[in-house]
């Protein structure tokens, strides 16, 4: 997923090859990440995009080209919490029930006969997510999770054998 510092500097000078290059390589990533955060698919296609304008228009700002994975990734989990911060300071009341603004979206169901990862936790099927569908590193998972990389391995390998587990009651 990573992209060379080549790449970067090519996005910087203005390459929309090179931003081209950069799409592809994170647009999956990003928009898991905000919608951890959002759970909401239409807000978070709207935040995947508003990333990807705002790391444009600020790639400028960043000195160390090596450190754009880390800066992009920052980039897009504060839009996320930026907006869920807003929306709860606009919440309001209705009927006894706050109401912040994060609405899930329930629109999605798995099919019958697919596999949902019931015996997962939250974090145990975030790690999961990352190793698996997006192919991020154990480093770059701890980093991101704010683990130390034994324990997100750790908690990678238990997940494994959960759904093993599960997938023999199948």
């Amino acid at each position: 997923m990573h992209v060379s510092v080549r790449v970067i500097r090519d996005m910087k000078n203005g390459s929309e090859a090179a931003f081209d290059k950069v799409y592809d390589a994170y647009h999956k990533y990003i928009y898991y990440i905000i919608h951890t955060y959002v759970k909401n698919t239409e807000t978070t296609k709207d935040l995947t995009q508003e990333a990807f304008i705002k790391m444009y228009k600020n790639l400028n700002q960043l000195e160390d080209l090596n450190a754009f994975h880390q800066w992009f990734i920052m980039l897009s989990k504060h839009l996320a919490l930026d907006l869920l911060r807003d929306a709860k300071q606009n919440a309001f009341i209705t009927d006894g029930e706050q109401v912040l603004g994060k609405i899930k979206d329930h629109s999605y169901s798995p099919s019958p006969g697919i596999f949902e990862f019931k015996s997962l936790n939250d974090d145990e099927l975030k790690i999961i997510n990352y190793k698996i569908i997006y192919e991020v590193t154990f480093n770059d998972i701890a980093l991101e999770m704010g683990l130390s990389l034994s324990v997100v391995t750790k908690m990678y390998y238990k997940a494994i054998k959960k759904l093993k587990k599960e997938m023999e009651v199948l």
